[in-house]
């Protein structure tokens, strides 16, 4: 992406955040920002200068406040998409939508869910303390998210090795016995399976469930830090969220790991630059 395609992204990120941050201070819900946006703004007090997304996170009695909410007070500029506002959208994590404008993500191009330039809403639910329960969770959650990536994104085989193409064609075929509603419905009471506990997890994100768990405190306290000309909120241990994210987060990793998403087709529409 162009620097100066990049520079329009990161303003339309910033609508969408301020938004989010509107409702969430109006409505005293807890947010944080989480990952790279995190990152970019202890590090760079901003974006992390490659950097194409936003992610913010919340306890799940947040998030679901924050759901309910978008459905009254969410601006006209923007759009609410969940696995229950959009039958084809299958994570299990919110997108918050820019109106009239248009992203099609690598991968995703067969996908029928609503599209537009997004900010991320992860909620961070209970896990339990005994690591046996912990397992069956995790392996259960993982296996969810691939048969609703198969049916989701509905990727061609081609061209990978033996060993993946059998896993995605055993997917594949697991898939003929479970409808896509009966696959969201099971991920997300797996997801909420537990009410309580000492540690939360990101059951959605990146990092996969082992890496994205850390203690409920993380999210429970919050401080407001500078993000380019804004301020927004993230959590106040997040030296410690970021080391374990990280390691030395506070070091630039070489230009080769910079990674971006990239998006096979992107459309600011009536945000884009006037000629």
């Amino acid at each position: 992406m162009e620097d100066k395609e990049l520079h329009q992204l990161h303003q339309a990120l910033l609508l969408i955040t301020d938004e989010v941050d509107r409702l969430c201070r109006r409505n005293h819900i807890r947010y944080s920002l989480i990952g790279g946006s995190m990152l970019g703004a202890v590090r760079h007090k901003g974006f992390i200068p490659w950097d194409d997304d936003m992610d913010i996170g919340m306890l799940r009695s947040e998030y679901d406040r924050f759901l309910e909410v978008c459905r009254t007070q969410l601006g006209e500029s923007f759009d609410l998409q969940t696995n229950a506002t959009d039958e084809h959208y299958v994570y299990g994590f919110a997108k918050i939508l820019l109106k009239d404008t248009y992203l099609v993500q690598y991968g995703h191009e067969k996908t029928k869910h609503r599209k537009g330039i997004f900010v991320d809403i992860f909620p961070f639910d209970p896990i339990p303390d005994d690591s046996r329960q912990r397992t069956r969770q995790k392996r259960k959650n993982y296996l969810l998210i691939k048969m609703l990536d198969r049916k989701f994104t509905r990727k061609s085989v081609r061209g990978l090795s033996f060993k993946k193409q059998a896993v995605f064609k055993t997917l594949d075929f697991m898939n003929l016995f479970v409808s896509q509603r009966t696959l969201v419905r099971k991920l997300n009471d797996n997801m909420q399976k537990y009410q309580s506990g000492a540690y939360v997890s990101n059951m959605s994100g990146y990092y996969g469930y082992d890496k994205e768990t850390v203690p409920k405190k993380f999210m429970e306290e919050q401080i407001e830090v500078p993000f380019e000309d804004r301020r927004y909120w993230i959590s106040k241990e997040y030296d410690s969220f970021l080391t374990l994210y990280y390691g030395d987060y506070m070091v630039l990793p070489p230009v080769a790991q910079r990674r971006t998403h990239g998006f096979q087709q992107l459309d600011f529409g009536s945000y884009g630059e006037k000629k």
